[in-house]
């Protein structure tokens, strides 16, 4: 079998020093107190070793032919264990069973990223403002409606791209962060309840 020649270049290339046991930073995740200085470190360092592309998936298995998809392996593994190395044990046993960096790279984004919480946290409530401006349409045509004998079938139901937002209308208990829209949520879950509107989740 011939060896595969691999410019050093090339994010496949594997030095002398890519050992899996590396740690190529000195900070240790520990959440989101420090997940913008471990992200930005970790990149820098990625970078330099020319596998970043293994976390965003600019640099995936199936870009490569047949005969280097073991050596994409190869390098995978190495960047997950980097990876692994610079998270701190009470973090680890939850992302021990990652099978590939980009995946393990996403997971700690949108556990940790505070940016991307705030994001994901006003594009639900967004979300569910829209919901709330349905129900109150429908709830004005089925008034006009009953005005004018004409019978709708209930429960109409409400699709909405956002598993958040359906999950706050279906919840009933409420938290701090969601207590500036409770009287939506309570007017959304009143209807719900009455059997007036249901809500269902469509992919888009």
């Amino acid at each position: 079998m011939v060896a595969l020649k691999i410019d050093q270049n090339d994010p496949l290339y594997i030095g002398a020093s890519y050992s899996s046991s590396v740690v190529l930073i000195p900070i240790k995740l520990i959440g989101s107190e420090n997940y913008g200085i471990w992200s930005r470190s970790m990149r820098i360092a990625l970078l330099e070793k020319r596998k970043y592309g293994f976390v965003t998936g600019a640099c995936t298995r199936g870009l490569y032919k047949e005969d280097l998809h073991e050596q994409w392996e190869i390098c995978n593994a190495i960047v997950l264990s980097w990876l692994m190395n610079t998270v701190s044990e009470k973090l680890l046993s939850g992302i021990v069973y990652a099978i590939n960096a980009l995946s393990l790279w996403n997971d700690l984004k949108e556990r940790f990223d505070k940016k991307q919480q705030t994001v994901s946290r006003s594009s639900a409530e967004a979300e569910y403002r829209s919901i709330t401006s349905a129900v109150s349409e429908i709830t004005w045509l089925l008034g006009l409606f009953k005005e004018l004998g004409v019978s709708i079938q209930l429960p109409i139901t409400i699709f909405s791209d956002s598993k958040s937002a359906i999950q706050l209308a279906a919840n009933t208990v409420f938290h701090e962060r969601t207590k500036h829209i409770e009287i939506d949520c309570h007017f959304i879950r009143d209807k719900i309840k009455a059997g007036v509107v249901d809500t269902a989740y469509e992919h888009t």
